[in-house]
Order: structure tokens, then C-alpha cells, then sequence
């Protein structure tokens, strides 16, 4: 983001969050693949891919791979994604596309009706060969905890869990002040639309904004906000990450 933003108010609501296991799979060659369940819920799920380049540095990116099943991606942050049918490519975002010899570069998203993992892919029109190994990602029973009440987790702080943001049931507000020519002040409460977080297993949490959802009550003002003061094209997502005490 290229411009630095006071927000003078922030408050987030109730965060529902499930438990989770996690797997993953990689590939290796002139490039390597780790292809990682972070998530899984019902039809659902959220990936992490990492890809190392083993050859020359590259200055553009684009890994491709196709899903066996139905799967689709309905949302991707750090990169940008074409699926055509079973067949996926994921290009470099505008900020982050070199990857330096043993270099790597990372990018998330979210699927629906996830299946198989994917194990062959390219980077750049070149395989990433060699065996690759695989492990299904199983979901476990779901609990719940909310940040605005007492309640603690049923699961120890040993469990190697990971907690899932309940989107439907989460907020994040943030206000903002209009000041009119003749000096009055009016507080404008605004929202985003979609939002996606996990805690992981070592109590590490992550909350994932993506821009282009602000929501501020004004279809004129939307797209002002997206383009004029997050940037949303250069940079889709925001993140916060905060360190939580599982014990308690």
C-alpha cells in the first residue's frame, strides 16, 4: 500500500471459529511446490501454495495446475487467478513478481468442493517434476469461542488444532470523519464484506481483509475507497496478526 492512513476508530465483533487438521502435498524439479491444507470445513477450504524456484531468477511468475475434481477458487490474495474449468494458473500480483534463484514466492486462497490435492504443476511452462507426496486433510468436530465472551476452548493448548473464522458471524467496522466545508464533523461507520482469519495451533492468529469488499453504505464512495485510498489493484489484501494466549 502506497499511502500510510489514520482510522480513527476501530471495533471488531464476534469471531466463531472451528477447529480444524491440517495436510498438504509438494512437487520438486526445476521448481518445488508445497501445496498446504491450512483449513478444511464442510464444502470448503483454505490452501496455501509456496513455490521455489530451483533455476535462474525469474522476474514474472505464473504457476499453473489442474484440479481433479469440481473444484473452484472463489477468492486468492497475492496473486491473480484465471480458472478455465478444472484447469488453474496463478499469476504474480504487481507487487512481488521476482523470485531470486533458490528463491520463493507464496500466495493463499480460499476453495470450494475441495477434492484431491493437486500434485503436478508449472511454473513459467516448465514442470515442476519429480514424486510427490499427499496427505487428505481431515476436519475434526467443531467448536466454537467468541472474542466478546468468557467461554474457552474445549481443546487443550497441546491439541495441534487450528481455528477457522466464521465469516458469516464476524464483524469489522472502522469509522471515519467527514468534515464539511462549513467545518462540521460527521463519524461515517464503514465495513468490509468478506472476511477470512485462522489461529493457529501455536496460538499465532491472522486476520485477512480482503480491500475490494469495504463496504461504506455509498455505491458512488466504493470504488473511490477501493482505488483512491486502499489501492486494492496493487495491494488486495490486508493483514493483521497478534500472538494469543490458547491457555486462557
Amino acid at each position: 500500500m502506497k499511502k500510510l492512513m489514520k482510522l480513527s476508530m476501530l471495533s471488531s465483533g464476534l469471531m466463531a471459529l472451528g477447529i480444524m487438521a491440517s495436510g498438504g502435498a509438494s512437487a520438486q524439479g526445476a521448481c518445488s511446490v508445497a501445496y498446504q491444507t491450512v483449513n478444511t470445513w464442510g464444502n470448503g477450504g483454505q490452501y496455501k501454495v509456496t513455490i521455489t524456484n530451483n533455476a535462474t531468477a525469474k522476474t514474472s511468475w505464473e504457476l499453473c495446475w489442474s484440479f481433479a475434481g469440481n473444484d473452484t477458487i472463489p477468492n486468492l490474495w497475492d496473486g491473480i487467478v484465471t480458472q478455465t474449468g478444472k484447469n488453474v494458473c496463478v499469476k504474480n500480483a504487481a507487487y512481488n513478481p521476482n523470485i531470486a534463484a533458490n528463491g520463493t514466492a507464496n500466495f493463499g486462497f480460499l476453495v470450494n468442493n475441495p477434492g484431491a490435492i493437486p500434485t503436478a504443476f508449472t511454473l513459467n511452462g516448465v514442470a515442476c517434476g519429480g514424486a510427490a507426496t499427499s496427505s487428505t486433510p481431515v476436519a475434526s468436530s467443531s467448536s466454537a469461542v467468541t472474542t466478546s465472551s468468557r467461554s474457552s476452548s474445549s481443546v487443550a493448548s497441546t491439541t495441534g488444532a487450528r481455528w477457522l473464522l466464521d465469516a458469516t458471524n464476524s464483524t469489522f467496522n472502522f469509522v471515519t470523519v467527514k468534515k464539511s466545508t462549513a467545518g462540521v464533523e460527521t463519524p461515517e461507520s464503514m465495513t468490509f464484506s468478506q472476511l477470512q482469519g485462522t489461529v493457529a495451533a501455536n496460538g499465532q492468529a491472522t486476520l485477512t481483509i480482503p480491500l475490494a469488499s469495504i463496504s461504506t453504505g455509498n455505491v458512488i464512495r466504493d470504488p473511490r475507497m477501493q482505488n483512491l485510498l486502499f489501492e486494492s489493484a496493487y495491494l488486495p489484501n490486508l493483514h493483521f496478526t497478534t500472538q494469543l494466549d490458547l491457555t486462557a
